[in-house]
């Protein structure tokens, strides 16, 4: 027992070899990691890590977002939308916070998008008509932000498939008649056959 237990003994060499494994294999991970993120990016990959359902959401533009970048392969947007009233309140440091009824507004319109797969896309859509001094653009990009980080702990998203999209004030498709929106939307991009039957 002392000569296993000796600084030179044969635990310290296994707790050793042990380390050297965990620190060989996250080593390992990260290239593989790197590896296919620069597969996703290869012109004759592309498409099949699109269909798959491997999005680069923080390189789409608002401009290739609008134009269904997310919909190749026949994924179909189901949006809901959230009113901005009392959605965020005003912390005193000046910055914005998710309210209780925010939350729970959240977590209701996630109640009709869990059943769908869990690799699909979700997008945070930002809205704001935006206020003396703050641009809609801004606005809507943190009430979105906000949203994102509560969806990513609260429903357990992963954050590679959970992206944002600040899109200002215009929302054509919105619940209001003038193609105005303040507030955030819920897209869910899901497979034809998800949505077939229902």
């Amino acid at each position: 027992m002392e000569g296993l237990s000796a600084p030179q003994g044969a635990a310290q060499q296994i707790v050793q070899t042990l380390r050297d494994a965990v620190v060989d294999a996250r080593e390992v991970v990260l290239d593989l990691s790197e590896g296919t993120e620069a597969l996703k990016h290869h012109f004759l990959f592309r498409g099949f890590f699109r269909d798959r359902g491997f999005f680069d959401l923080d390189a789409l533009s608002r401009d290739e977002y609008l134009a269904g970048a997310l919909e190749q392969g026949g994924r179909i947007p189901l949006r809901i939308w959230i009113e901005g009233g009392g959605l965020v309140a005003m912390s005193a440091d000046g910055s914005e916070h998710l309210t209780d009824a925010g939350r729970r507004r959240v977590d209701a319109a996630m109640a009709d998008l869990v059943r769908y797969s869990r690799d699909s896309p979700l997008v945070v859509e930002g809205y704001a008509l935006g206020t003396e001094g703050q641009a809609p653009y801004l606005l809507s990009s943190d009430r979105a932000l906000l949203v994102r980080d509560y969806l990513v702990s609260r429903f357990r998203r992963r954050v590679t498939l959970t992206g944002v999209m600040s899109i200002g004030s215009q929302a054509t498709t919105s619940p209001r008649a003038d193609d105005l929106w303040s507030g955030v939307a819920l897209t869910l991009f899901v497979r034809p056959e998800e949505v077939v039957g229902q």
